[in-house]
């Protein structure tokens, strides 16, 4: 006989867990979803960080032609030509001049290292970097490098200058900065660039001679 003070004792209920396979496993799951969602991430920004630098190129374009076709002059000259200069081999910026040396005489280039003709030297997010200059003319498509598309490649093509001249919107072209030469038969250029760490990430802007700036993939 079970005195009425002492009930029955009950069975405790089992209480089970995670053993350290099933542990391990869930951390393993766990971590490869987050790599794989970090690596989208980081592709995503880069995406949208080259496509900002873009159209921060083709704005400074538009920026030297707006300033070549409106008043700002310089000792009482208002027709000086501004343009943008880009170097293959400093593919960390491009520069913004003023075509002002001589004035008597003005050359259609950038005079490298002249204070009185730099408007501003534009530095390149240090993830990024000018991948090819490219032009087309009546013979064809001409870029610094093939780009694997047929085109003919010039490794002495390496500098590239636009350049605006009041009173006209058009873009006049110099493939050599080392001559004074306008190319009048380029019909376009080409800035291509891309990520350092991926060359395959690529924005490119174009600049037609009617002075039409586009950016493309």
């Amino acid at each position: 006989m079970i005195h009425p003070k002492y009930p029955k004792s009950k069975k405790l209920k089992s209480e089970t867990g995670f053993s350290l396979i099933e542990m391990i496993v869930s951390i393993s799951i766990i971590l490869i979803i987050t790599s794989v969602v970090l690596v989208r991430q980081s592709a995503f920004t880069s995406t949208v960080l080259l496509k900002n630098l873009a159209y921060g190129v083709a704005l400074s374009v538009r920026e030297v032609q707006t300033a070549a076709v409106s008043v700002r002059g310089r000792n009482g000259i208002f027709d000086v030509p501004y343009g943008i200069h880009f170097d293959i081999d400093k593919d960390n910026q491009y520069v913004l001049f003023r075509d002002v040396k001589p004035v008597s005489n003005i050359n259609d280039k950038y005079d490298v290292g002249d204070t009185e003709e730099l408007v501003d030297t534009v530095t390149i997010n240090k993830n990024f970097k000018i991948k090819n200059l490219c032009y087309e003319d009546s013979t064809g498509r001409i870029c610094h490098k093939d780009d694997g598309s047929g085109v003919t490649e010039d490794s002495n093509f390496k500098e590239l200058v636009v350049i605006f001249k009041r009173p006209d919107f058009d873009a006049l072209f110099n493939v050599d900065n080392n001559t004074n030469d306008l190319d009048s038969d380029i019909i376009e250029v080409e800035v291509v660039l891309s990520g350092r760490a991926d060359d395959a990430l690529e924005r490119v802007i174009t600049v037609n001679s009617t002075g039409f700036v586009g950016i493309g993939s």
